[in-house]
């Protein structure tokens, strides 16, 4: 007989990523798959023996019916895993992504089969991501949403799935970096996408190609998204408005870092709590130098936009031009600005973007602008230490606070690819997608 089949994990939205474990192999395997899909296309059941497996078969079967065509939406498979002595593994994966309707219909006391009958489908409508201002509140939790459900493949064994198998990204990065670049690289590989880096010190751009003819060159080569990072503003938007694939903006100068502003508020919102009301209320304060932090301005216009009280704390001279027009609080006394704060967020020290005669000295900015435990002792109790990376110790933030129970420092590096996953997905596979070939 079949024996009992066991789910492994149980998600509440997209993807709904199942496995099962077959104790036992003399089932044939295709009246496994097709009992497989008809239990699983709606809802997640959990089998418990033959007889169950086979009730709730039944039960489902009218649903199973109603499955659409290949030509509104991809069908879920099964991708089928190397034996082992524990059985035959198989992967289901559910397409497209899934919200859920408000909190009354899915509470802990509702049937979820009849909760999973009233999801709907979301659709991203965006062909790029260049800056966290062209999307919507909905759009934001969408997005937060499915990074959280594909946070759970990077604590796996086998951290990879075949959710943009066929796919191909290029990652364009015409400045240095460690965490934004490997992190894409391990988003694109970990959904099974095929990633291509290119750097400009190994591209024609130093033998004197514009960036244009050097995007162009890419599209020719048919990617589904390029990834791009270089140092002038509004490079990547200039891609965008010529290129038919996708285009993500990595970082542009001074501009935006739509990524890790995402994956700030990500990082904030495992703490803080998933509710969509969680950040309203919330002081956060960006210490440090605002005025050259593509960090800061994405961070800004996201945290508002999510209902944070964000604050600015930075000598005069590296606070950015307008910031009298921000909707946001400016200090430049840090044990003041630190007061009734929920979360810090340190940025680096830019050296490289600067111009002579911004700071005295170095050492008179980590007097006075450097987060220690002194000013966290002012900070509401459990505030959390944020910064971007690189991290300067000793003229950012403090090793003691660096390493600290506070720091939420490494989680943002383990969200970075959480949620870039969720943007190549939603990129890669939204719903105009053939309307940009």
């Amino acid at each position: 007989g079949l024996g009992d089949v066991y789910k492994r994990q149980r998600f509440t939205g997209w993807p709904l990523l199942s496995r099962f474990t077959l104790r036992h192999k003399p089932m044939q395997k295709k009246t496994l798959h097709q009992g497989a899909v008809r239990i699983l296309y709606r809802v997640g059941i959990r089998p418990k023996n033959v007889n169950h497996l086979r009730e709730a078969e039944c039960s489902l079967s009218s649903a199973a019916t109603n499955i659409p065509k290949p030509s509104e939406t991809a069908l879920p498979r099964f991708l089928s895993l190397p034996r082992c002595s524990s059985g035959v593994f198989f992967e289901l994966f559910r397409f497209p992504p899934i919200r859920y309707r408000p909190a009354e219909t899915t509470g802990s006391n509702v049937n979820p089969r009849e909760a999973a009958m009233q999801q709907e489908t979301f659709h991203w409508p965006h062909k790029d991501l260049l800056d966290v201002d062209q999307l919507t509140q909905e759009e934001l939790f969408h997005l937060l949403d499915t990074a959280a459900n594909l946070h759970e493949i990077n604590s796996r064994p086998v951290k990879k799935v075949p959710i943009l198998k066929g796919k191909s990204v290029v990652l364009f990065f015409a400045e240095p970096s460690t965490r934004t670049k490997t992190s894409f690289d391990m988003a694109g590989k970990r959904l099974s996408a095929d990633t291509y880096s290119l750097a400009k010190s190994g591209s024609s751009l130093n033998k004197g190609e514009s960036l244009k003819d050097t995007a162009l060159t890419l599209q020719a080569m048919g990617p589904d998204v390029i990834v791009i990072r270089h140092p002038s503003s509004g490079a990547a938007q200039f891609l965008a408005e010529r290129l038919h694939c996708g285009v993500v903006n990595a970082g542009d100068g001074w501009h935006a870092h739509p990524t890790q502003a995402l994956l700030d508020a990500f990082s904030l919102r495992q703490v803080w709590g998933h509710d969509r009301n969680a950040f309203k209320g919330k002081n956060l304060l960006i210490l440090g130098d605002c005025a050259h932090s593509r960090v800061c301005r994405s961070n800004v216009l996201l945290l508002t936009k999510l209902g944070v009280n964000v604050s600015l704390c930075a000598p005069r001279t590296l606070l950015p031009a307008g910031v009298d027009n921000w909707p946001v609080t400016v200090y430049t006394d840090s044990k003041k600005a630190v007061r009734d704060m929920d979360a810090v967020m340190c940025l680096r020290l830019q050296l490289e973007r600067q111009q002579a005669g911004l700071l005295p000295d170095l050492r008179e900015y980590s007097k006075r602008f450097c987060l220690t435990t002194a000013h966290m002792e002012l900070a509401r109790p459990g505030a959390h230490i944020m910064h971007p990376g690189p991290i300067l110790r000793g003229l950012d933030v403090s090793d003691a606070l660096a390493d600290s129970s506070q720091s939420l420092i490494l989680d943002q590096v383990s969200a970075g690819v959480s949620v870039r996953m969720a943007v190549l997905y939603l990129l890669a596979t939204r719903p105009d997608i053939k309307d940009n070939l």
